[in-house]
């Protein structure tokens, strides 16, 4: 993913208020990435904003749940799965289950789309490496100094919603069967980690029809996580793929 660079000016209390928020989160963050933290989580709110509920409709939807289980009648609508999404406040969750009341747009965009990539990049990776020899596996592990590949999950306290997404489509939707009865939580935020390997994935993703990815690959992948401001040159793609390795992708 191309990244571009801007500089902005802050007041003093705006200043005081990021570190301040800084200060209470479970790791160091750089002033630069809580901003991106923000920007997006404002983007996110943006971009789901019309599926919102007030108060008083989510009070009224689950009264008429409610009154709907009682009446006993059988369609295609499930009041119980209604009215927990309704709780829970996933109401993309709902247009993925009935997108004959809405435009397809409304869930193939936003956090819906964007975490039904990530996670299947992260089953691509997990199958790619249980189709790997033995050997191939031990050099994985090796490189990635863990004992296989795995999902880091999204943060609760500032991904929540990226989350959420994540444990509908996993436990009520019964897709990305792997990841079941697996945390989802990470320690820390990932989301634009994610993002960084996503964009090295989908560069390749192409080439993946008919085979696995290779482990040459799947030491690649995680190490595009790092930001590029971080990153060093033994995080470069051309040192991931040793010498003569076959990959099977055009674009490596």
């Amino acid at each position: 993913m191309k990244e571009l660079r801007f500089e902005m000016r802050w007041d003093v209390a705006t200043m005081r208020g990021l570190d301040a928020w800084r200060a209470q989160q479970a790791i160091n963050l750089a002033r630069s990435e809580a901003v991106r933290q923000f920007i997006r989580a404002g983007i996110d709110k943006t971009q789901n904003s019309r599926s919102e509920f007030r108060f008083a409709d989510k009070l009224i939807l689950l009264m008429l749940c409610d009154l709907y289980k009682q009446s006993g009648v059988r369609n295609s609508f499930d009041p119980d799965f209604v009215g927990k999404m309704i709780r829970r406040g996933h109401y993309r969750a709902l247009e993925r289950e009935y997108p004959e009341l809405i435009d397809e747009s409304a869930y193939t965009s936003g956090p819906v789309s964007e975490v039904c990539r990530i996670l299947d990049m992260r089953e691509s990776i997990e199958s790619g490496f249980e189709g790997l020899s033995k050997k191939e596996q031990e050099e994985v592990k090796s490189a990635a100094h863990e004992s296989r590949p795995s999902f880091r999950g999204f943060n609760a306290n500032t991904e929540s919603r990226h989350l959420g997404v994540a444990r509908v489509l996993i436990d009520d939707f019964q897709r990305f069967s792997v990841f079941k009865d697996r945390d989802p939580r990470s320690h820390f935020p990932s989301v634009d980690a994610h993002r960084r390997m996503l964009a090295a994935f989908e560069s390749i993703r192409d080439s993946l029809t008919g085979r696995g990815l290779s482990a040459a690959e799947i030491k690649w992948l995680p190490r595009e996580q790092t930001h590029p401001e971080y990153r060093g040159a033994q995080f470069s793609k051309a040192e991931s793929l040793t010498k003569g390795e076959e990959t099977g992708a055009a674009g490596i």
